[in-house]
């Protein structure tokens, strides 16, 4: 996904706020992961070499071999993939290839 319209814009963009503040659907720490990360970020700033670069959206992608054993595409900004979940992916893909 990009563009301002599919993600700042996205209707998943408030959800995936909301969530991340509340502590809720699945999003349990609330503030105290993304309050963290941004505490070491007060003296950086990153500004993209293309403006087209801005708005778009990342995802996580898990292989099993050389076939996808898991993909999530971030869907709009904040909607991205909890880290204990891609943990728990990859560990399921690894345990199949034994």
């Amino acid at each position: 996904n990009s563009g301002i319209e599919t993600t700042l814009f996205s209707i998943e963009t408030p959800f995936a706020f909301r969530d991340r503040f509340f502590g809720t659907n699945e999003r349990k720490d609330g503030m105290n992961g993304l309050l963290d990360v941004l505490g070491k970020w007060k003296d950086a700033a990153y500004i993209p070499p293309k403006q087209s670069q801005v708005f778009q959206q990342g995802g996580v992608l898990i292989f099993q071999g050389e076939d996808t054993a898991f993909a999530h595409y971030d869907a709009a900004v904040g909607t991205h993939l909890e880290v204990q979940v891609a943990i728990d992916r990859a560990i399921e893909a690894a345990n199949k290839l034994e």
